[in-house]
C-alpha cells in the first residue's frame, strides 16, 4: 500500500515538476527515471525500518550489516513469531507485552494470549510450537540477558487506542459525558505503564464481539 501511495503521489506531482523542468530545459524522461528510482527505493528502506522495529520488540541484538547469517536467523525468528500469532489469531499488542514475562521464564501470560481465540483453551495442541519458538528466541538473542525485560517493556506498549474503547468514549462524549474520553486520554498518555487502574483499557474485544472498523480512505 505504501508503494502504491507513493506511485500515485508521483503521478500527481510529475506534471508540475515537468513544467519546471521544461522551463529549465531539463529532460522529462530523466525526471520520470528519478521518480521511479525513488519509488523503487521505498521497499528496501521500509523492510530495513521494519526489521529494526522488530529487533526492538523482540529484544534482538543489533547486527553488523555484513552479518548475513545473523540477519537471516533473526528474519526466520520474526517470521516464525508472526506465523504463531496468525495461527492463534492472537492479539498483537498483548502477545508482544507478554514477552516480558516470557523472557524471565514465565510463559503463562503468553499461553493465555495465544489461547484466547482458540477452540482449545488449554493451548495443549500448540505447546510444542510455542516451546520451539521460545527456544529459538533464546538462541537468536544470544547469551547476553541483562536488560532484556527493560528493553521489551520500553518497546512494547501495554495500552493502545483500541477501537471499542474509542467508540464507547466518543459515544459518551456525543451524549454530553466527557468522563470516559478524559479517562481514556489519561491512560493512553502512559502507554507503557502497568498501573492496575487502567487494566480495562488493555483488554482486547472479546472473540466475536462487534468492532468498529476504519479504512485508509476515511
Amino acid at each position: 500500500i505504501g508503494r502504491w501511495n507513493l506511485t500515485r503521489l508521483a503521478e500527481a506531482l510529475l506534471p508540475l515538476c515537468a513544467q519546471r523542468a521544461r522551463a529549465g530545459h531539463h529532460d522529462d524522461a530523466a525526471l520520470v527515471r528519478r521518480a521511479q528510482a525513488l519509488i523503487d527505493g521505498f521497499m528496501p528502506r521500509y523492510l530495513a525500518a521494519f526489521h529494526r522495529q522488530m529487533q526492538a520488540k523482540l529484544a534482538l541484538p543489533t547486527l553488523a550489516p555484513a552479518d548475513a547469517a545473523g540477519h537471516q536467523r533473526q528474519q526466520r525468528l520474526v517470521a516464525g513469531w508472526f506465523e504463531l500469532l496468525w495461527q492463534h489469531r492472537a492479539d498483537f499488542t498483548q502477545a508482544h507485552r507478554s514477552l516480558i514475562a516470557a523472557a524471565d521464564g514465565d510463559l503463562a501470560p503468553l499461553r493465555a494470549v495465544l489461547a484466547t481465540n482458540r477452540d482449545d483453551p488449554s493451548g495443549s495442541a500448540d505447546a510444542d510450537a510455542l516451546t520451539a519458538w521460545i527456544d529459538q528466541w533464546h538462541h537468536v538473542r544470544g547469551r547476553e540477558q541483562r536488560g532484556i525485560s527493560e528493553g521489551l517493556r520500553a518497546a512494547n506498549p501495554r495500552l493502545i487506542p483500541r477501537n471499542h474503547h474509542l467508540e464507547h468514549a466518543l459515544t459518551a462524549a456525543g451524549n454530553g459525558d466527557l468522563a470516559p474520553i478524559r479517562s481514556l486520554h489519561a491512560a493512553l498518555a502512559e502507554p507503557f505503564n502497568d498501573d492496575p487502574s487502567t487494566a480495562a483499557y488493555a483488554q482486547a474485544p472479546s472473540p466475536g464481539a462487534w468492532q468498529c472498523r476504519t479504512f485508509c480512505g476515511t
